[in-house]
């Protein structure tokens, strides 16, 4: 044994040349080095954060939506890239709303991982399930809190947005929504029987009598349509053919008329003439205009059941029946084209009369 009473054996061997021994403090000099040399080593990767290299990324996505009536809008955001984009879609009575909203999610999450496996996070749970049975190879991870409750915010400010959306399509289609109709009023010259009606494109239609003169038949056909159409949502417009010119002077000029109408209806009337949400616009009757033409029969069919002495039902029957009649027609009619043809034919009959004068 030397000194240090350790056997030669347990140095290493860089101690027994020349310059080796042991520190002041006991330690091999040669090993003091080797500590010094690990230390600026990198450290070794632990075993769980290892990926091997056959093994894909996981690509993450948000998914939100909201379905209005009359249209889908939704929101995807790609988490790897931070790519984001907002969908509109029109809506149709009956269609598959859901399905198709699953299809653009799919296909769009499907074009930027074609081979996935994919994680989604959808706010929805119908759009989730349905989304599911598309994309199999998809699971459903909240991850980690902050990351969960940092989704949330973000699906709950694009959900705002994306109702503003649809309400900003909505009113620019419902201000396209336009409602034709044509009014009529009748009075028997013998008997004095009078009735007003209306009646809609769509087939919707209504009769009363009037018990007054012609002219206030007339207006009060047209108060009673306004009356209707104030009361509906469906329409921002209404295009109304009259096919008289002293009704629609009365209307638009408050003229009084007779007792039974009140000043009130016509205020309501010029009311949506000044805002541009209703249109009366002459046609000349018995000319083969087809709603003027329903109109006219409805009348007559209702003053002249009063000589007939026919009940409600009675008269019911028979006015469904002429509108049925004409139904196939009154669908089918390109009305935004003959509105243009009305209207044309209208200012011309106004400018002939104000040079005829």
């Amino acid at each position: 044994m030397d000194d240090a009473g350790l056997p030669p054996h347990h140095y290493p061997p860089s101690s027994r040349r020349k310059g080796g021994g042991l520190t002041p403090s006991g330690v091999c000099r040669s090993c003091v080095d080797m500590t010094s040399i690990e230390s600026q080593a990198p450290a070794p990767t632990p075993a769980l954060l290892t990926r091997p290299a056959h093994v894909r990324m996981m690509r993450s996505f948000d998914v939100v939506s909201v379905i209005g009536d009359s249209a889908v809008a939704w929101c995807i955001r790609d988490l790897s890239s931070g790519e984001q984009k907002r969908f509109l879609q029109a809506r149709t009575r009956g269609e598959d709303v859901l399905g198709g909203l699953t299809r653009a999610v799919t296909d769009w999450v499907s074009e930027r991982a074609p081979e996935g496996p994919v994680s989604l996070r959808c706010f929805a749970i119908a759009l989730r399930d349905a989304i599911t049975e598309r994309l199999h190879d998809t699971r459903f991870a909240p991850a980690d809190l902050i990351e969960l409750n940092s989704s949330a915010d973000w699906a709950h400010a694009v959900r705002a947005r994306l109702r503003e959306d649809i309400a900003r399509y909505e009113h620019a289609e419902y201000v396209k929504r336009v409602m034709y109709a044509a009014s009529d009023g009748s009075v028997h010259p013998t008997y004095g029987n009078g009735a007003y009606s209306w009646v809609t494109s769509e087939g919707d239609w209504h009769v009363a009598r009037s018990h007054t003169n012609i002219l206030a038949s007339e207006v009060m056909a047209i108060a009673s349509f306004v009356r209707m159409f104030r009361t509906q949502g469906a329409y921002f417009r209404a295009v109304l053919f009259v096919d008289s010119l002293n009704a629609i002077d009365a209307v638009m000029n408050g003229a009084y008329v007779h007792h039974k109408i009140h000043e009130e209806e016509l205020a309501n009337a010029r009311a949506l003439i000044r805002t541009g949400r209703l249109e009366l616009i002459w046609v000349r009757s018995h000319q083969g205009h087809v709603l003027n033409d329903v109109a006219d029969r409805l009348a007559l069919q209702r003053h002249r059941a009063v000589r007939s002495d026919l009940d409600e039902h009675q008269i019911k029957v028979l006015c469904q029946q002429i509108v049925d009649g004409a139904r196939e027609t009154l669908q089918t009619t390109n009305w935004h084209e003959a509105t243009r043809e009305a209207r044309q034919a209208y200012q011309d009959h106004m400018l002939e009369q104000a040079h005829a004068a």
